[in-house]
């Protein structure tokens, strides 16, 4: 009893394993099943992906991500002789659930006959940069070579932005490695501190 709680928590955390490995093992096994589940339902996903959309960076980072793999789909239709609305129609498939009324009224638009690069802009689905090259696209009669620049541009955002992110992670999670770590070797060793400090 006159042990410190958190070794106390320690040791009984230890004997319960000891003394039920098959369940504690099942309990793990459970506690994986149903998150690889969780990530297999689609309303659940876009909950959690909208959770992280709200964090300023992320979603930044998000967006360029779609609008990326939306541009590069897109230049490869127009590039393949694909009109642009047929193009938009099928590139709809490939988007985020969030994206898509965005998509629609922008493939309205361009159907009566509004300028591709005005629409995409009205429906915030162009980036400044990419504005620009949509804009030289139509102006040069090369729209599908200039929406694959704008996918590249973002794709090297995006590369950017994760290769920062692996710099900054990866020792992030060793110091948090070494903390709890720590923290658990002085659970262990603090009973044999206040031990000696009794007897001498």
């Amino acid at each position: 009893d006159r042990l410190p709680f958190a070794s106390r928590l320690l040791l009984q955390l230890g004997l319960l394993i000891d003394g039920h490995p098959v369940a504690v093992g099942l309990g793990a096994l459970a506690l994986g099943a149903a998150a690889v589940f969780a990530a297999a339902q689609p309303a659940l996903r876009a909950r959690a992906f909208g959770l992280v959309r709200r964090l300023p960076r992320l979603r930044e980072l998000m967006r360029a991500n779609d609008l990326a793999r939306m541009y590069r789909t897109l230049a490869m239709l127009l590039n393949g002789g694909i009109p642009v609305v047929a193009s938009l129609d099928i590139v709809r498939g490939l988007m985020p659930l969030h994206l898509l009324p965005a998509l629609d009224r922008c493939r309205r638009a361009i159907a009566e006959g509004g300028p591709f690069s005005q629409s995409m802009a009205d429906c915030g689905l162009s980036s400044v940069i990419a504005d620009r090259y949509f804009r030289v696209g139509e102006q040069t009669g090369r729209l599908g070579e200039m929406v694959d620049r704008a996918a590249e541009y973002h794709d090297e955002e995006v590369a950017r932005a994760a290769d920062w992110a692996g710099r900054v992670v990866g020792p992030a999670l060793m110091l948090l490695m070494g903390g709890v770590i720590g923290v658990v070797v002085v659970m262990l060793y603090l009973p044999i501190f206040q031990l000696a400090d009794s007897v001498s």
